[in-house]
C-alpha cells in the first residue's frame, strides 16, 4: 500500500506514552511546519512523511486517546503554520477536542500525515498507555534530501537483523541507508538524543 501511495520506505520507528493518571491535554500541534526542501513549497498536497501507528491495547475515552483535526492544516497553510497556528489550548473549539481516536480495539493500525494538526488528552485510567510509531518518508523527499533519514542519529537497524527475519517483500520497502553495516559505530543515547 505505502509503494502504492507514492514509494514510501521505513525509516525507522518511535513510539509515543501517556502516563497513567495524567489529567492534562497536549496543545494541538503539527509534526512538520514547513518544508524540508524548497520544492516542496509549492506542493502542500504532496505528504513527505507518514506515521503507520499501532494499538498494543485498547484505546478508550479515558486512557489517553489521540485526538487529531482532519482537514486542519488547509491545504494553502500546510507549510505557513508560523501564520496560522494550531488555535491555544484555551481557545480550542469543545468540537476538536472531542475528536478522538476511540474506542479503538488492540491490532489497529492508524496510517497518519504528521502535519496534520493533533494532540493529546489526559489519561485518567490506572494504566500507561503505549503506541509504537513506525516512520516512512517517501521517495520523493528522499530524492530531495537524501540525509533526511539520518540526521546524526547513526544507523539504527542491524543488517543481520534485516537478512535474518524480515520477508523479501519488507526487505524492499527498507531504506538502505538506515541499515548498520557490521562495521558501523553503534548507536547510543546521550541526554535526549540518539547519536
Amino acid at each position: 500500500l505505502l509503494q502504492e501511495l507514492g514509494g514510501y520506505m521505513f525509516v525507522g520507528g518511535q513510539g509515543t506514552l501517556c502516563l497513567a493518571n495524567t489529567d492534562n491535554w497536549q496543545p494541538l500541534h503539527s509534526d512538520y511546519y514547513q518544508a524540508w526542501h524548497k520544492a516542496l513549497e509549492s506542493e502542500p498536497e504532496h505528504a513527505p512523511c507518514l506515521d503507520l501507528m499501532f494499538t498494543v491495547h485498547p484505546l478508550t475515552g479515558a486512557n489517553g486517546a489521540m485526538r487529531i483535526l482532519p482537514g486542519q492544516p488547509l491545504a494553502d497553510r500546510t507549510y505557513r503554520q508560523d501564520e496560522h497556528p494550531p488555535p491555544r489550548l484555551d481557545k480550542e473549539l469543545e468540537s476538536s477536542k472531542q475528536s478522538q481516536l476511540h474506542p479503538l480495539p488492540a491490532g489497529c493500525g492508524i496510517l497518519r500525515d504528521i502535519r496534520v494538526w493533533h494532540g493529546g488528552v489526559p489519561n485518567v485510567s490506572a494504566e500507561d498507555r503505549y503506541i509504537p510509531v513506525l516512520q516512512f518518508y517517501s521517495s520523493r523527499i528522499l530524492d530531495l534530501c537524501p540525509d533526511a533519514c539520518t540526521r546524526g542519529f547513526g544507523r539504527g537497524v542491524g543488517e543481520d537483523d534485516i537478512n535474518q527475519k524480515l520477508a523479501a517483500e519488507i526487505k524492499e520497502v527498507i531504506v538502505p541507508f538506515i541499515v548498520r553495516k557490521a562495521d558501523d559505530e553503534m548507536p547510543y543515547i546521550e541526554g535526549k538524543r540518539a547519536c
